[in-house]
């Protein structure tokens, strides 16, 4: 049986923030509201004395590994490990593949990013139907600068789940098209509009963008959110957005995108600890790209400080959805491999490696 104490410890690491700095950090952010910093005080108290009671965690005690016959290294031995800020290098196998001599992997693993079990987390993480930050309240927010209408035609570049285009279609009463780059992603979203009744007003399809093919003049409106980084021919997406939106059209492009000083070696490492490769571009590029197809850039923000918070809000209050018991290996990795993911990006966020942008423009 799992004890609290290791729940909790799981998710301060998840976190990896030092106790003393989790709570100051947390209170910085603009929107932090009473509950989590009271939240944050009992986490923070209880990691302080985690740190001295729990093998691996103090940096005056040497850790001993106790590795399994098959080479599997258990939570507490990677959560060791992960506290004492040693380099773990992402297995660059596929997912899945053995390993016994990478803390991430073991054969149990699931071979893909978004199995089941991986989407089912990314939504106790993040909220139902959605597998990025922020939630129903965060995509309100980046989208408010397209005014919907019903008689609007529009596209999500981004399907994912299909939460961003549910919560738009109900608002708005739209009907709309959804396209999603990832394929297992697409089939767990095709299930979730089902699920909710949405599948006619929100159609889900894969599609690949590196060969995207939109067609003339169709839509109002197209927007993209954390899609476009993982594409490598990011210029035919933005001539297939242009060559797709009526006059007056409107694009709203919400993604990673490279800091204007950003340091080679740090975007290096994180781009190696990805499940796959991105290709991020600068806010530049895109301006030059958008430009060079017809569509004027009207506005550019950067969401980077907001991003990062709901990051750590995510991770902090996985501590509230996480079922007390007995764990097994694949839950343990799933959740061991989405942390890194996501400690790796708020690294990049938080050093100025790494932003995120919201770009709108207008044919």
């Amino acid at each position: 049986m799992a004890s609290d104490k290791s729940l909790n410890e799981a998710v301060e690491n998840l976190n990896s923030l030092a106790p003393n700095d989790n709570l100051s950090r947390f209170r910085s952010l603009p929107t932090a509201t009473l509950g989590h910093i009271q939240k944050l005080k009992r986490l923070s108290t209880m990691q302080a004395t985690a740190i001295d009671n729990f093998p691996g965690l103090s940096a005056k005690k040497p850790m001993t590994t106790a590795v399994a016959e098959d080479g599997y290294i258990p939570l507490k031995e990677r959560l060791g490990a992960w506290w004492r800020g040693d380099d773990v290098e992402i297995s660059t196998k596929p997912f899945g593949e053995p390993d016994n001599h990478s803390i991430e992997v073991c054969a149990e693993t699931d071979k893909r990013r978004w199995s089941g079990g991986s989407v089912l987390m990314a939504q106790k993480l993040w909220g139902e139907g959605f597998v990025e930050p922020g939630g129903a309240g965060f995509v309100k927010k980046v989208l408010s600068l397209m005014k919907f209408e019903s008689s609007n035609s529009i596209l999500d570049l981004s399907a994912g789940l299909g939460g961003t285009a549910c919560i738009l279609s109900k608002e708005h009463n739209l009907w709309m098209d959804a396209i999603e780059a990832d394929d297992a992603l697409a089939a767990n979203g095709i299930q979730f509009t089902s699920r909710h009744g949405m599948s006619k007003k929100v159609p889900i399809k894969h599609v690949d963008f590196e060969t995207l093919e939109l067609p003339k003049s169709k839509y109002d409106q197209i927007y993209s959110r954390e899609a476009l980084f993982m594409i490598k021919n990011k210029k035919n997406v933005i001539k297939q957005i242009s060559k797709s939106l009526k006059p007056k059209g409107q694009i709203l492009i919400v993604d990673y995108m490279l800091g204007d000083k950003c340091n080679r070696t740090a975007v290096e490492k994180w781009l190696a600890s990805e499940p796959e490769r991105p290709h991020p571009w600068t806010a530049e590029l895109y301006h030059t790209a958008l430009d060079h197809y017809g569509i004027s850039v009207w506005t550019t923000n950067d969401l980077s400080e907001e991003y990062t918070k709901h990051i750590h809000e995510g991770w902090l209050l996985m501590v509230d959805n996480i079922s007390r018991g007995n764990f097994d290996r694949n839950t343990i990795n799933n959740l061991m491999r989405e942390g890194e993911i996501w400690l790796n990006r708020s690294r990049a966020l938080e050093a100025g490696d790494l932003t995120v942008k919201r770009i709108h423009g207008v044919v």
